[in-house]
């Protein structure tokens, strides 16, 4: 056995999974993992052998920017509107 590879691809990481020998997902507990041990001990010890990892290719950057930011700014707008008529409620 071998341990996990760390070739990562180019773009975004948003999960990284760990597998065993079967294919089935490993859930690590890296609290167990000893200071002075290697990283790829503690992968195997607790069974995983293979690192998957889901990536967005570097086309899906401005999209996901551009929808983050409306995101943002919707709910930065309700969190106005909400401030303004509380003001004006108390105002009154």
């Amino acid at each position: 056995m071998s341990p996990p590879r760390r070739n990562a691809p180019r773009g975004r990481l948003p999960a990284e999974d760990y597998y065993d020998v079967n294919g089935d997902q490993v859930m690590l507990n890296l609290a167990t993992c000893q200071d002075l041990q290697p990283i790829s001990a503690c992968y195997l010890e607790q069974g995983a052998i293979e690192e998957r990892m889901n990536v967005h290719p570097p086309s899906h950057f401005w999209p996901l920017q551009l929808l983050e930011t409306a995101l943002l700014a919707v709910l930065s707008a309700a969190g106005l509107i909400g401030s303004l008529l509380l003001l004006r409620r108390r105002a009154l």
